[in-house]
């Protein structure tokens, strides 16, 4: 090889081996600088906060961002192609957060840098507040207290009501209060909720709770106050207690009364068809119980009327003798005064027969018999008229009867 080829290719050898060797120190000197961060010191949410990130030694940089706070808005999105970042904390975003942005290119450099960011708390949220803003006496109370972005919050419940000032154990360190009020605490109560943390995070709500003695209303009563026999009495009772409520009814009415516990059912909803036996005025009491000692009570007095309320009057009979059988007439004025039933004979009895047949509830023979056949007949005449389908003749079924 000639000298002057030799020394050609060492050369062309010298120059390669400068590149790498500039690469490598290249590749060793990349950095990332976080500027001109805005606004300095403790943000409030809502305000935007900006800065520009300077990348050095790198080809072409993609930049990321990651933030260490849990559910943190600020993401790579915040960030765009030159470095130029920016982001709106929320009230959730009260805290300290740690953004980190990293710079990386094809070449697999990669640097980062990280900026402390303070969001300031301005709120403290209070959910899940049961039974609810009106509670009756002896019913607990509960909500719970969330303070966004505060670390490790300690809280403070007091109370402005100038009766009683609330425990400061109603209130636990994850923000669960639980308080029960008593008589004497009957009255609406200005509740103020503190929130602090260590890192100098401070913020307050109020809740406005009012205790109340319980409660019972009658709502939606049907008829009315008054109604006939066979018609559907029903009403609803709502108290201000708790959801574990009990409901029962009792009826004052002088004599045997039809209402029974099974009328009112476990909603408070009342429902009842009285039948002759309970012609009057009734005076039916109300009361709810619950499981914390409280008890309500309402009444309503209903009359029960001999004309059943929904019953319509049967169509006026315009012929009383049946020509095809030649059955006797009804005696238009005979009274009917006793009692009918089964195994009862007859004048009576066959009265009774005429006047059936004569309003087309009876087809058997006048036999002045009370058996099976008239019994059945009496049913349809009672039912036709409201009245309990007993199937013998008693006051009420004699009353239908006579007009």
């Amino acid at each position: 090889m000639s000298p002057k080829l030799s020394f050609a290719l060492v050369g062309l050898f010298s120059v390669v081996l400068s590149i790498s060797v500039g690469s490598q120190a290249h590749a060793t000197g990349e950095s990332v600088q976080i500027i001109n961060v805005s606004p300095t010191g403790v943000i409030t949410p809502g305000t935007i906060v900006s800065f520009v990130t300077s990348a050095y030694g790198f080809i072409d940089p993609a930049y990321g961002v990651s933030d260490a706070f849990t559910a943190s808005g600020a993401t790579t999105g915040s960030i765009d192609k030159i470095g130029y970042f920016t982001w709106i904390p929320g009230i959730y975003d009260a805290g300290t957060h740690a953004v980190t942005v990293t710079v990386s290119d094809t070449l697999n450099h990669v640097a980062s840098s990280t900026v402390n960011i303070r969001v300031a708390s301005n709120s403290v949220l209070v959910t899940n507040l049961s039974p609810g803003p009106i509670v009756a006496v002896r019913h607990p109370i509960t909500f719970t207290v969330m303070a966004p972005g505060f670390v490790t919050p300690s809280y403070g419940v007091y109370d402005s009501s100038a009766s009683t000032i609330t425990p400061a154990n109603t209130i636990s360190s994850s923000g669960a209060f639980t308080w029960t009020p008593t008589t004497d605490d009957l009255g609406t109560h200005m509740l103020t909720i503190i929130a602090s943390d260590p890192y100098g995070n401070n913020a307050q709500t109020t809740k406005t709770i009012t205790v109340i003695n319980p409660t019972l209303s009658i709502q939606s009563l049907k008829p009315g106050i008054s109604a006939g026999v066979g018609s559907l009495i029903s009403f609803a009772a709502s108290s201000n207690l708790s959801a574990t409520t009990t409901y029962a009814v009792q009826d004052s009415f002088v004599g045997t009364t039809t209402v029974a516990a099974s009328n009112m059912n476990a909603t408070g909803l009342f429902t009842w068809t009285p039948i002759v036996a309970d012609l009057g005025t009734h005076m039916l009491t109300v009361t709810a119980t619950d499981a914390y000692g409280n008890a309500a009570s309402s009444t309503v007095t209903i009359a029960i009327t001999t004309a059943p309320a929904t019953v319509q009057t049967p169509a006026t009979v315009t012929s009383i003798v049946n020509t095809a059988t030649n059955t006797p007439a009804a005696t238009a004025t005979y009274l009917f005064t006793k009692s009918l039933s089964i195994g009862s004979r007859g004048v009576a009895v066959l009265e009774l027969q005429k006047r059936l047949a004569a309003l087309g509830f009876f087809s058997g023979p006048m036999s002045s018999y009370f058996g099976p056949m008239t019994a059945a007949s009496v049913k349809k005449f009672q039912a036709a008229h409201g009245l309990e389908r007993v199937g013998y003749v008693g006051p009420g079924t004699r009353a239908a009867l006579n007009k």
